[in-house]
């Protein structure tokens, strides 16, 4: 199942772009404004191609706008890329500890206290520590 936002754009003054989180009973009152993050997506390109042939993209106030939708573009395209593998949240917190054992694994090497078998042979148990703090 889709997940469902609604993204709002200010016109030509201020580019206000926005991500916002609501409730099933507000996503129910706005139905028919209400839209799939592939949607706001394709919606978002469609709105910058037909509002970029109204400025120029050569002035500083074009690329300004030009830069505001693409990384409206990118941040929900990559939020769907997250969504393939997990949760956003569940990737963040893998990223953490998978940081976090790294930086224990380096600082063994560094230190010399243990050599890359030994600390290979006990890579697994490094990680369940590591996870068991979050």
């Amino acid at each position: 199942m889709p997940r469902t936002i609604a993204y709002r754009a200010g016109g030509f003054t201020n580019c206000g772009i926005g991500y916002t989180k609501f409730s099933q009973e507000e996503l129910a009152e706005m139905k028919d404004r209400v839209m799939t993050e592939n949607e706001a997506i394709e919606e978002l390109k469609y709105d910058c191609n037909e509002l970029g042939k109204a400025i120029p993209c050569d002035t500083s106030w074009g690329k300004s706008f030009e830069n505001a939708y693409a990384m409206a573009i990118n941040a929900l395209e990559e939020i769907e890329q997250y969504r393939t593998i997990g949760t956003v949240e569940e990737c963040q917190k893998a990223m953490t500890v998978r940081r976090e054992v790294q930086e224990i694994v380096d600082q063994q090497l560094i230190a010399g206290e243990n050599s890359y078998e030994e600390i290979y042979a006990c890579f697994w148990e490094i990680v369940k520590v590591v996870q068991a703090n979050y």
